[in-house]
C-alpha cells in the first residue's frame, strides 16, 4: 500500500475511532451517562463522600449526615416543598441544612431535585429514595406506605397543601401522613394519629375557592360517603397498619372522620369537619 494511502487510512480510522467514543451528540448524552455511571457506583460511602465538603467547614463539624438524612425524609414524604415550608420543620439542625445554598448545592449533586417556577420548589428523587434505602431511615416498610416520586405538576397547590402538611407534623399525636387514592375520591391525605395504643384516621382536603366550588363540595361529600361504605379503604388501611406496625384493625370498629381546611363553613353532618386552619 502507498504511503499516502496509508496516511488516509490511518486518519479514517482514528477519526471512526474518536465518533465511536465521543460520539457528536456527546453532550446530549451526557447526563444519561452520568446517571448510568452513578447507577454502577451507588453505595453509601460514595453518598457521604459527596456530602463531606457541607459537613466539615475548617477542619471542624459543622453539619452532620443524620441532619442531611433526615432532611432527605422529609423532602420524599412531603413531596412539593420550598426552602422557607423546609425550614420550618422542627428537627435539630434543619436551619443548618436547609439553607438556600445548601439545597442548591443537594440539587447539584443530585440527592434531591429542583421544579423552577415562580420559586424554586424542592422534590425527591430517585437517588433520594436509594439513599434513605441504604440508611434504612426510619423502617423499610414506610417506603412501601409513599406514594410515587413526584412528576411536578399542579406545584402551587401541592406547595399549599404542604403548608398544612407540615403543621400536621407538629401536632402532638402525629404518627404518619399517607397519600391514598380510592380512584372516585383522592383524599389531599390521610392524617394517622396516635394515642397509646389506640389511632384517629383523618381525610385532610385542603380547600381554595374557585368558580364551581359548590359543585367540587358536593361532589367531594357524596363520594366520602360513598367511601364510608366501600371495603376498599378498610383493606388499604389493613394493609398500610401492617407496614405501620400499628394493630390490625376490627371491620366492625373501622371509622374515619373528614377535615376540611378553608374558608368555608358548612353542616354535613357526623364525621365531616369544616375549619380555617389545622389547628
Amino acid at each position: 500500500m502507498e504511503s499516502g494511502k496509508i496516511g488516509i487510512f490511518f486518519i479514517v480510522s482514528i477519526s471512526i475511532f474518536f465518533r465511536f467514543i465521543f460520539p457528536d451528540n456527546l453532550g446530549d448524552n451526557m447526563d444519561s451517562i452520568q446517571e448510568n455511571i452513578f447507577e454502577q457506583t451507588f453505595s453509601l460511602s460514595l453518598i457521604k463522600e459527596q456530602l463531606k465538603p457541607l459537613i466539615y467547614h475548617q477542619n471542624k463539624t459543622v453539619r452532620s449526615y443524620q441532619q442531611f438524612f433526615r432532611l432527605y425524609y422529609f423532602i420524599r414524604l412531603l413531596k412539593y416543598t420550598t426552602q422557607s415550608q423546609l425550614r420550618s420543620l422542627s428537627f435539630s439542625g434543619v436551619s443548618k441544612v436547609a439553607t438556600k445554598d445548601i439545597l442548591d448545592e443537594l440539587v447539584n449533586i443530585r440527592h434531591i431535585s429542583a421544579i423552577e417556577k415562580d420559586r424554586k420548589i424542592y422534590i425527591a428523587n430517585e437517588t433520594t429514595e436509594k439513599i434513605l434505602k441504604a440508611v434504612s431511615f426510619n423502617q423499610d416498610n414506610y417506603f412501601k406506605v409513599f406514594t410515587p416520586l413526584p412528576k411536578g405538576t399542579d406545584t402551587a397547590n401541592e406547595t399549599k397543601n404542604s403548608e398544612v402538611f407540615i403543621q400536621s407534623l407538629k401536632l402532638p399525636n402525629y404518627y404518619f401522613l399517607l397519600f391514598p387514592d380510592f380512584t372516585y375520591i383522592r383524599p389531599d391525605a390521610l392524617l394517622v394519629l396516635k394515642e397509646g395504643k389506640k389511632y384517629k384516621l383523618k381525610f385532610l382536603e385542603i380547600e381554595t375557592e374557585q368558580s364551581n366550588w359548590e359543585q367540587r363540595l358536593d361532589k367531594m361529600r357524596n363520594n366520602y360517603l360513598k367511601l364510608k361504605t366501600d371495603m376498599a379503604v378498610f383493606e388499604y388501611w389493613k394493609k398500610m397498619a401492617r407496614f405501620l406496625l400499628l394493630p390490625e384493625p376490627n371491620i366492625f370498629d373501622f371509622k374515619f372522620s373528614v377535615l376540611i381546611i378553608g374558608s368555608i363553613n358548612k353542616n354535613w353532618g357526623k364525621g365531616f369537619e369544616f375549619r380555617e386552619r389545622l389547628y
